[in-house]
C-alpha cells in the first residue's frame, strides 16, 4: 500500500546577490516546468547569504591569533556552507562575520558521533581569546 502523502525538507545555503524569496520563486519555477505543479511549497524562513571580505582587518586579525595558539599555518575558506544569523549582524551592526573550527577529520561534524579532543577545545577556547583581545586594539 502506498501513502497517500510524502513531505521533505530542503534546505538552501544562499551565496551573495541571492535572496530567499528568489530562490523560492526560482523552484516553484522548475517544478512547475517538470511537472510538479501539485507540490506545495512551505517557506519555512530564511536569510541571505552574508560574507566577509577575506582582506577585511578583522580576518588578519584572526589569522594572527591562531598562529601562536595552533602552530601551523591557517587555512582560510573564504566561503562555506553554513546557516545562522550572520546577514543580520553585517547589514544592521555592519560588523566582520568570521568562522573558526575548533575539530579535526577525527571529530566527525554534525554526524551522530560528532566529538572533539579537550586538547582541540582549550586551543579554540585559546583562540577567541587571543582575537577578542587583538580586537580591543582595533
Amino acid at each position: 500500500m502506498l501513502p497517500a502523502t510524502a513531505s521533505a525538507k530542503v534546505d538552501f545555503r544562499l551565496v551573495p546577490n541571492q535572496t530567499p524569496a528568489k530562490v523560492l520563486e526560482q523552484l516553484r519555477t522548475h517544478l512547475d516546468a517538470h511537472g510538479f505543479e501539485d507540490i506545495e511549497i512551505v517557506d519555512l524562513g530564511g536569510n541571505p547569504a552574508a560574507k566577509t571580505d577575506p582582506d577585511h582587518p578583522a580576518v588578519a586579525m584572526a589569522v594572527r591569533a591562531a598562529r601562536d595558539v595552533y602552530e601551523k599555518p591557517t587555512r582560510l575558506i573564504p566561503m562555506i556552507g553554513g546557516s545562522g544569523p550572520n546577514f543580520i549582524f553585517q547589514k544592521y551592526l555592519d560588523v566582520p562575520i568570521i568562522s573558526s573550527g575548533a575539530g579535526d577529520s577525527q571529530s566527525n561534524a554534525h554526524a551522530p558521533n560528532e566529538s572533539i579532543s579537550l586538547d582541540l577545545y582549550q586551543k579554540g577556547a585559546k583562540h577567541f581569546a587571543r582575537l577578542v583581545l587583538l580586537m580591543e586594539t582595533y
